[in-house]
């Protein structure tokens, strides 16, 4: 059976209006896996300060993986707050509490052992409604994002195209220092974006209109 925990209903009676939400896109290294490989999901967020509640659920091929352990570095988070129904493959996780990160990522590693080959993104489904974090008066809906790999990766800015501000996200395996080139069509270099990033997803604001130029590399 599946049982819902705390979190749900705290969630669920506390959104309105006076809360902020935001949509936070959370980046997960994928992979292959072989039949009796451990196998793990890990889901880490970094800049959150304080964190009051986490709720996640998501469906995993029940034929191809076997739940079997909970990682994380929340304080009061373990395998009781997690509801597992290991015929259908699905997995509820409600914590409420207070957490603290300070300059550590926010940590959850759900560990899986394959019965056989495949793929971590195909063999897991997230619940596009449920993924929610909450704290400091805020709700973020929680987006994943397979990364292949788990190297650098640059994505496609979007919207794109646009005239005005753009947003270019890009995948970090550790917290480095990244300069991105901005060129036009001539391959003439009309800004530099430089700085030191997180581990994990990362968006940066580019206002294309400064530039006052017809196309972008």
């Amino acid at each position: 059976a599946i049982k819902t925990g705390d979190v749900y209903n705290k969630l669920l009676t506390d959104f309105g209006s006076a809360l902020d939400r935001a949509n936070t896109t959370v980046a997960i290294p994928d992979g292959e896996f072989s039949a009796n490989e451990g196998v793990s999901l890990s889901v880490d967020l970094a800049n959150i300060t304080q964190a009051e509640a986490l709720q996640l659920s998501f469906t995993y091929d029940a034929a191809k993986l076997d739940f079997e352990n909970l990682e994380t570095n929340i304080d009061g988070l373990n395998l009781d707050n997690l509801s597992v129904n290991a015929a259908k493959g699905r997995i509820i996780l409600s914590w409420v509490g207070a957490f603290r990160p300070g300059s550590q990522l926010l940590h959850l590693q759900l560990l899986f052992r394959a019965k056989y080959k495949g793929v971590l993104s195909q063999a897991i489904t997230f619940d596009s409604k449920d993924q929610l974090l909450y704290g400091e008066g805020k709700v973020q809906d929680l987006q994943y994002q397979f990364i292949r790999n788990a190297t650098f990766e640059l994505f496609q800015n979007q919207p794109n195209p646009t005239t005005g501000e753009t947003i270019v996200s890009f995948y970090l395996p550790k917290r480095e220092t990244v300069e991105l080139e901005f060129l036009d069509n001539n391959g003439k270099v009309i800004d530099v974006i430089q700085g030191t990033f997180e581990h994990g997803l990362n968006k940066i604001v580019v206002d294309v209109a400064k530039w006052q130029v017809q196309g972008l590399v």
